[in-house]
């Protein structure tokens, strides 16, 4: 699905479901965290019934850990979200996400230092 032109809708307090976020983790066990960044609304006209039907494009920026052994381009992780999100809620079939951006954390030294010599 291509970006659509209705409405783009910034939204930082949307979150995904817990269930999926176990399902991202045991898939893309290197990323740390996925977050909502920005969804995108589109009326398609429904083949069947000519009504008009919502869809989304969801934004999504995916942030990696540190040591991750493998970072994956954004075509291919948002193909694994895609599919597992339609494997997940079948029933949601008007959902798709696109990786808008990918970054990896930063190394805190002191942190490790700290947590070493603690524990």
């Amino acid at each position: 699905m291509k970006k659509p032109n209705n409405h783009s809708i910034s939204s930082h307090n949307l979150n995904f479901p817990n269930e999926f976020v176990k399902v991202l983790n045991k898939l893309i066990p290197d990323v740390n965290k996925v977050v909502i960044d920005t969804y995108w609304t589109h009326t398609k006209i429904n083949d069947w019934y000519y009504e008009p039907t919502l869809e989304f494009l969801v934004e999504v920026i995916v942030h990696y850990k540190w040591n991750a052994r493998e970072i994956l381009p954004p075509d291919v992780l948002s193909e694994t979200i895609n599919t597992s999100f339609k494997l997940t809620y079948t029933d949601k079939d008007y959902i798709k996400f696109s990786v808008k951006k990918i970054e990896v954390e930063k190394r805190d030294y002191k942190q490790e230092f700290i947590d070493f010599f603690t524990n």
